[in-house]
């Protein structure tokens, strides 16, 4: 669904997302490790095993594209944080140069400098 399939995608894109789907899903409780992927049809009762060296060509291409998916989040984490730091700074900035609208009170208190109250 996140990676919009649909039924009538090539079998390539059907195979990678399919078992992207499968190996991110082993993150939750009872979802095993192994693999092991069948294809239904194209006909009517039709069934094949994919076998074990297309299902390793299939986590290799998924490792490479998690790698890619890693380096991209840090890239973005990167600039947002930088992004972020830099408002930081400028709110800073503007709120230096700018005067106290209070006169330089404490909130519920003196100014800075008056004398304590007796």
């Amino acid at each position: 669904m996140l990676a919009r399939h649909a039924w009538n995608r090539e079998l390539p894109e059907t195979l990678l997302l399919t078992y992207s789907a499968k190996k991110d899903s082993e993150i939750a409780p009872g979802v095993g490790t192994e693999t092991d992927m069948f294809m239904i049809g194209p006909g009517l009762g039709q069934s094949s095993t994919i076998l074990e060296k297309p299902v390793q060509k299939l986590e290799s291409e998924y490792q490479k594209l998690k790698a890619k998916t890693r380096k991209a989040q840090a890239a973005a984490m990167a600039e947002v944080r930088e992004y972020v730091n830099a408002l930081g700074e400028q709110a800073a900035a503007a709120q230096a140069e700018k005067p106290s609208e209070d006169g330089g009170k404490a909130p519920n208190g003196p100014a800075a400098g008056d004398p304590p109250e007796a």
